[in-house]
């Protein structure tokens, strides 16, 4: 659903789909019908009643996935003596470039992507980053380079908002000689402020880049492009102050108005031997992640640079 439209149109026109652990939910396969209709399935998972749910598939493992996977790695190293790129791969390379984003970073109210940008240039590889459910989340699965496996902690089947700080104060109490990082929004943060109190009296130093657009942004999108732009109870107003908030529970704060001032807020906050905010203004109509309407076919997303090669026939040969 707000994946990138290079995978989503890959497996539209595959012909071999190895599907696994996945539960082929109405979020990835959008209209069952046109969900890589030319491709015969594989889908390996360790619950049988898995299999067929969903999708029809054509071969179906009963397997843990790592057990699975260390298999056809043996196979695949086996065969794989090319040593150049096939068609299909040739075509995917393709479609990545021509499909890439172009953004302007140092546009203000502070862009999501610069954010993330930020955050890649300044994070160290061994920081541990979790997030909290809305658009911020999306932006940070499209956009941030996560270096280690189990570094990147976020609720996506559950969707739980609220889920990020209490989720970083357990990696540091798992972690302890790890950075953490939470990436939040205001409406998800605000549920679950009072953990910063437990953050602070427990000794667990964790920050938290906070994207604050001032809405649900999620929602607010949903309203604006499936509602008429009715919107209720999704604009959460401009009175918080995050930082007085955070400092009121022990903690520090910044705020960060300008692209400029990313850096130096993110060094500071990851030198801190407290719990440190980073109020982060965001441009409330940075929406910019691609969006599948419910049940809509994956090949028609929305809120997106449209690929201009999107016909079934830019893979014809492969």
């Amino acid at each position: 659903m707000h994946g990138r439209q290079v995978t989503n149109h890959a497996i539209a026109n595959c012909d071999v789909l190895l599907a696994v652990g996945t539960r082929f939910s109405d979020r990835i396969t959008g209209d069952i019908k046109s969900f890589a209709p030319h491709a015969k399935i594989i889908h390996i998972d360790i619950d049988p009643s898995e299999h067929g749910k969903n999708i029809n598939v054509n071969v179906a493992i009963v397997c843990d996935a790592k057990t699975a996977l260390r298999e056809i790695l043996y196979f695949i190293n086996a065969i794989n003596a090319k040593g150049k790129d096939s068609l299909w791969q040739q075509k995917i390379k393709q479609l990545n470039q021509d499909c890439n984003c172009k953004i302007e970073y140092d546009e203000s109210p502070i862009r999501p992507e610069t954010i993330m940008k930020a955050l890649n240039k300044a994070l160290p590889e061994n920081i541990v980053v979790t997030t909290e459910v809305g658009h911020h989340q999306m932006f940070a699965t499209h956009f941030l380079k996560v270096h280690n496996p189990r570094h990147f902690i976020t609720s996506a089947g559950l969707g739980t908002m609220g889920f990020g700080l209490p989720a970083a104060i357990g990696c540091k109490a798992a972690k302890p000689d790890h950075p953490v990082m939470d990436i939040a929004g205001d409406g998800s943060l605000l549920m679950v402020c009072q953990e910063m109190a437990t953050s602070v009296e427990h000794n667990l130093p964790v920050s938290i880049a906070l994207l604050n657009n001032g809405w649900y942004a999620i929602v607010k999108e949903w309203q604006h492009k499936f509602y008429g732009g009715r919107y209720l109870a999704t604009n959460l107003g401009k009175n918080t102050d995050f930082v007085k908030l955070a400092q009121s529970f022990g903690g520090n704060a910044i705020r960060v108005e300008k692209p400029s001032e990313l850096n130096d807020a993110i060094n500071q906050s990851l030198k801190s031997d407290k719990l440190f905010l980073i109020d982060i203004i965001t441009n409330p109509d940075g929406s910019g992640i691609p969006l599948v309407p419910p049940l809509g076919k994956n090949t028609e997303m929305l809120l997106a640079k449209q690929c201009p090669i999107v016909s079934q026939g830019f893979f014809n040969g492969c």
